[in-house]
């Protein structure tokens, strides 16, 4: 199963996920109540001001572990994660 999750309003995100067409469930953290339980909220640079936004992350969960980084390099799954 796939889901993806942002702070995106539930409006945003079905508008968002009809006009590309996705196949899986997308979920409004528009609370950011997730975001700051895996600690992703974090200081960027746009376009030269410093706002606070979501630092993008990949995960997956699965039987017997969490893969930490679910695509691109170090990927691969850690044993008895929670």
């Amino acid at each position: 199963m796939v889901l993806g999750i942002s702070p995106d309003t539930p409006k945003a995100q079905l508008k968002f996920k009809e006009k590309e067409d996705l196949p899986y469930t997308l979920l409004a953290d528009d609370k950011k109540e997730v975001a700051k339980k895996y600690d992703v909220l974090k200081e960027k640079n746009m376009y030269g001001k410093k706002v606070i936004g979501i630092a993008r992350k990949n995960r997956a969960r699965v039987r017997g572990g969490e893969a930490r980084r679910a695509c691109g390099r170090g990927a691969g799954v850690r044993e008895g994660g929670s």
